[in-house]
C-alpha cells in the first residue's frame, strides 16, 4: 500500500509516522507473490581491496519512482550496475539481489531490464529515429509486427521531445539530447525494470522534469519497477515525481524510505532530528540531504550508523530479509513468468513468442540482418569508413607499379623473375599490416558491443558475423582494383582469377586476425602494437626473408601454422607453373630456391588459407563472448 505523506506543520514524531506504515507495506509485500519488486539484502561491493558498498539493502516498489542519491563517490552507479548484473569482473561482489521474487537470470536482466548508462554509446552514423528504429528491431519480440516498433518509436520521440531532430545523424545532436536518445533506447521495450543511471545529467530544469515525467508515467502503467541514479534532482521533481529514495554515503546506507514533503515529513524530521541539520521550508529536500551528509561527516556522525538504530531501518530490513530468503527456493524462470503476467503492454515479448524464455529477443539470422541493414549500409556510405579501407591499397598500388612495371614479362630474365616473386610476396604480407586499418573502429565499437550486448540485442557471434559480412563485402572491390593495377602493370603471369582469389582470401584471414586481435586487446594502443607484431613474426618465417629449408628446425613446425607462407607459395605455383615451363628456365629456377614443389598445391593452399579464416573468426568470437562475460 502506498505510504502516507505528513502534512508540514504536523507534530507527529518520525517513528510514529514511519513505523506502522513500513510495517504494513512489509506484510503487504511479503502476502503477494506476484508483486515486481527488486530487493538487494546486504550487498558489498569491492575493488582492490577499496569498499565501494558496505552492506547495502533496501528494496524498489513496482509503481513507483526510486531514487538513489549521494555525493560523488557513494557508490550510486556501482549498486544499480550490480542491480542490473553489470559490474564488471574486477570488481568482488556478494549479497541477494532478488527481482520478481526470484534470482534474476540471464533473461530477467537482459531482455526484460531495461539500463541507460551515464554515459552514452550511440552510433553516430544514424539518425534518432534510425538508432531508436534500430534498437527496436533488437530488443522487442522478433515476432512483433514492423508497424508496432515504428509506432513505439514515434511515442518515444514525442515523450522524450526529440521529434524535431529526429531526422539529425546522432554524431551532430548536443549532449542532453544525446542523453535523452539514450533513455528512449532504454524505454523502448517498455521493460518490467527500468534503471537509469543519471538520466538527468546534461540537461536543463525543465527537461529534466519532462524526463522523469515520463519515467514515472512508465512506472504507473502496467505497476513497473523504476529506479534511477540522480544527483540533485529540481525540488518539483523531488516532490512530485520520487517516491522513494535510497540515499549513499561512502558506499552505506544512509536513508532508504519514502522522502515525504515539508519540514516534518519523514526525511526533513530524520536529518534534522539524527543528522542534526534543521530543514526549512522552502529549500530543496533533495539538496539539503546532500549538505547534511557533507556536514555530519566535519561533525563525526556516522550517517549508517544513525539509520542502522532508526525505527524505520528494522521493519525495512525485516521485509528485505523475509524476500531475500523466500527467493532461495523459488523456480528462478518463476520471475520470468510474473514480470510478463505484471507487465502484458511489454514489447520485450509477445503471448506466442517462442523466444520469450531466451535472453535474447531475437534469433542469430535476424539480428544479422537488422545489424547489416542499419550499421552496415550507414557504414558503406561514410567517406572516412571508405578511405580507411582505400586509402593504404591506392598508396601501395601506385608505389609497387611505379617500382615493377613490367617486371613479369622479362621472362627470360632470373633477376627479373625473383622481382615478380618479390611483388607476389609483398603483395600477400602487406594484406596483414592493411588489416591495422580495420583496427580503429573495431575497438571504437567495443562500448557499444558492451552495451547491446548486456541489454540482450544480440550475441556476440551475431555481432562479428554481421561485421565479417560488413568488412568482406567492402574489401571486394578496393583488392580487386588493387591487385588488378598491379597484376597487369607488373605483368605477372599467372591467371589472374586464380591469383586474385587466392589474394582475396589472404585479405580476409588479415581482417579475422584484426578481429581477433581487437576482440582480446584491452585497448586501441594494445591492440595497434599486437597486430603488427604477429604480422612481422609471420613475416620472417613465411619462406621468403628466410628460405624454409634455412629455417631453423626448432622454428619450422611455425611456417605450417602460418597463413602468409600458404598465401605467398600458392601465388607462386600460380605464376611460375613448373609443368609448363623448360627445364633451367627462371621460372623454374624461382620454384627450386623457394623449395616450391615441397608446399602444398594451389588447392590445398586455398583450402588452408579459409581454414586460418575460421580459426581466426572462432577465436575473435570466444574473445567477445569472453569481453561480453567481463560485465556480470
Amino acid at each position: 500500500m502506498p505510504i502516507k505523506r505528513v502534512e508540514t506543520g504536523s507534530q507527529i514524531p518520525l517513528s510514529a509516522v514511519l513505523k506502522e506504515e513500513v510495517d504494513h507495506a512489509a506484510i503487504a509485500v511479503a502476502a503477494d507473490d506476484n508483486e515486481v519488486s527488486v530487493v538487494f539484502h546486504a550487498i558489498c561491493a569491492s575493488c582492490d581491496d577499496k569498499k565501494l558498498l558496505d552492506n547495502v539493502s533496501g528494496a524498489f516498489g513496482a509503481g513507483r519512482v526510486a531514487a538513489i542519491m549521494g555525493p560523488s563517490g557513494a557508490g550510486k552507479t556501482t549498486l544499480l550496475n550490480v542491480l542490473a548484473g553489470r559490474t564488471t569482473t574486477s570488481i568482488q561482489v556478494s549479497g541477494d539481489v532478488v527481482i520478481a521474487r526470484a534470482k534474476p537470470t540471464d533473461v530477467v536482466r537482459k531482455r526484460y531490464t531495461g539500463y541507460c548508462e551515464q554515459h552514452d554509446s550511440l552510433i553516430d552514423v544514424l539518425s534518432v529515429r534510425e538508432m531508436l528504429e534500430y534498437t527496436a528491431e533488437l530488443k522487442c519480440s522478433q515476432y512483433l509486427s514492423h508497424s508496432t516498433k515504428i509506432q513505439r518509436v514515434d511515442e518515444l520521440l514525442n515523450e522524450m521531445g526529440l521529434t524535431h531532430i529526429a531526422s539529425s545523424q546522432v554524431s551532430v545532436i548536443s549532449g542532453g539530447e544525446r542523453k535523452r536518445t539514450s533513455i528512449a533506447l532504454a524505454l523502448v521495450s517498455k521493460p518490467p525494470v527500468l534503471l537509469l543511471d543519471e538520466p538527468t545529467t546534461g540537461l536543463d530544469a525543465a527537461t529534466a522534469d519532462d524526463v522523469l515525467a515520463a519515467v514515472k508515467k512508465l512506472a504507473r502503467d502496467g505497476s513497473r519497477v523504476v529506479a534511477c541514479t540522480i544527483h540533485a534532482p529540481s525540488s518539483r521533481a523531488f516532490r512530485l515525481l520520487i517516491d522513494d529514495v535510497v540515499a549513499l554515503d561512502g558506499g552505506k546506507v544512509a536513508w532508504a524510505a519514502p522522502p515525504g514533503e515539508g519540514s516534518h515529513g519523514p526525511l526533513a524530521t530524520y536529518v534534522s532530528q539524527s543528522l542534526g541539520s534543521q530543514y526549512v521550508d522552502g529549500d530543496s529536500l533533495a539538496e539539503h540531504l546532500l549538505y547534511a551528509m557533507r556536514d555530519a561527516k566535519t561533525k563525526d556522525i556516522d550517517v549508517a550508523e544513525r539509520w542502522s538504530k532508526h525505527p524505520v531501518y528494522a521493519a525495512t530490513l525485516k521485509r528485505v530479509q523475509y524476500l531475500a530468503s523466500k527467493a532461495e527456493t523459488e523456480d528462478p524462470d518463476a520471475a520470468a513468468q510474473r514480470l510478463r503476467e505484471a507487465c502484458p503492454g511489454s514489447l520485450a515479448w509477445t503471448k506466442d513468442d517462442p523466444r520469450r524464455k531466451l535472453a535474447v529477443a531475437t534469433s542469430v539470422p535476424h539480428g544479422i540482418v537488422t545489424l547489416l541493414r542499419y550499421r552496415s549500409l550507414r557504414s558503406f556510405g561514410d567517406v572516412e569508413y571508405i578511405m580507411t579501407r582505400l586509402g593504404d591499397k591506392l598508396l601501395y598500388g601506385l608505389v609497387m607499379m611505379s617500382l615493377f612495371w613490367g617486371e613479369g614479362r622479362k621472362k627470360r630474365q632470373m633477376e627479373a623473375a625473383m622481382n615478380s616473386a618479390g611483388v607476389l610476396w609483398f603483395a600477400a604480407v602487406l594484406t596483414g599490416y592493411g588489416a591495422a586499418c580495420y583496427m580503429p573502429q573495431l575497438v571504437s565499437e567495443r562500448p557499444i558491443f558492451l552495451r547491446e550486448t548486456a541489454d540482450g540485442a544480440y550475441l556476440p557471434v551475431t555481432f562479428l558475423i554481421a561485421k565479417t559480412i560488413e568488412e568482406c563485402i567492402i574489401i571486394l572491390p578496393f583488392a580487386l582494383i588493387y591487385f588488378a593495377a598491379v597484376f597487369f602493370s607488373v605483368g605477372l603471369q599467372g591467371n589472374f582469377l586464380i591469383s586474385f582469389g587466392l589474394f582475396y582470401l589472404t585479405v580476409i584471414v588479415g581482417l579475422a586476425i584484426a578481429q581477433m586481435v581487437a576482440a582480446y586487446a584491452p585497448d586501441a594502443d594494445a591492440a595497434n602494437a599486437l597486430l603488427p607484431t604477429y604480422i612481422t613474426c609471420n613475416l620472417l618465417s613465411s619462406g621468403y626473408v628466410l628460405l624454409t629449408s634455412d629455417i631453423p628446425l626448432g622454428w619450422r613446425w611455425y611456417t605450417r601454422c602460418n597463413h602468409l607462407y600458404y598465401a605467398w607459395m600458392a601465388l607462386l605455383r600460380d605464376n611460375f607453373s613448373y609443368d609448363s615451363a623448360e627445364m633451367g628456365s627462371p621460372n623454374t629456377d624461382v620454384l627450386d630456391h623457394y623449395d616450391v614443389r615441397r608446399a602444398p598445391s594451389v588447392g590445398m593452399c586455398a583450402l588452408a588459407l579459409i581454414i586460418f579464416f575460421l580459426v581466426y573468426l572462432c577465436l575473435a568470437e570466444r574473445g567477445l563472448a569472453a569481453l561480453a562475460r567481463s560485465r556480470r
